[in-house]
């Protein structure tokens, strides 16, 4: 299959531009609030590149670094990172100063800003009881990693989190719909409000 690298697909001309590509993996490509640069994931690590391919910054260096999101000011970096040994999720100045860890949980990812800042929406992990299977459920916590509250219940598998335009609902995807224990189930799209 090879390596994965960034592209840029123009919408009205279906030109296809090779943003970057280097020996290591590329994933998880986001662009600035601005449009003028694009952040992602590389060998672990996390990279700044102006959107015409220019100029590529790596602002960490733990090959542990993954998932990259720009606050909607531009201002900060939320991401992922194995760091600890279990993906948490941190945060860090757009030009990669001050990182911060906001979470110690056994699994949390798939992050991102609410439209106004104050929250962060993410997918937890967590031990069924009783059970050899792990949850996965949507919570969110204040962007200085206080107040975490799990929106979704103990029984299903849950993903790709992502807030509405006004902030007041998230819209995720779900095995809500049974059969978690044997594998089986419809993945539906839910929102809450």
């Amino acid at each position: 299959f090879g390596i994965p690298d960034i592209y840029m697909l123009d919408i009205q001309s279906k030109k296809i531009t090779k943003v970057i590509a280097t020996d290591a993996e590329e994933g998880s490509p986001a662009f600035s609030p601005d449009g003028k640069n694009v952040i992602f994931s590389s060998g672990g690590n996390i990279t700044i590149i102006n959107a015409d391919g220019t100029d590529s910054k790596t602002l960490t260096n733990t090959s542990n670094d993954y998932d990259p999101r720009f606050s909607h000011d531009g201002k900060q970096i939320l991401f992922s990172s194995f760091r600890s040994g279990n993906p948490e999720l941190w945060i860090m100045d757009a030009d990669g100063n001050n990182p911060k860890n906001l979470t110690n949980l056994d699994f949390a990812m798939s992050s991102e800003f609410s439209p106004d800042g104050k929250k962060i929406v993410f997918v937890i992990g967590r031990k069924i009881p009783d059970s050899i299977y792990t949850s996965m459920e949507i919570a969110v916590i204040n962007s200085d990693g206080s107040g975490m509250q799990i929106l979704t219940d103990q029984t299903t598998q849950s993903g790709s989190p992502a807030f509405s335009s006004d902030g007041k609902k998230i819209v995720f995807q779900s095995l809500l719909e049974g059969g978690i224990a044997i594998g089986q189930g419809k993945m539906t799209i839910r929102m809450i409000s």
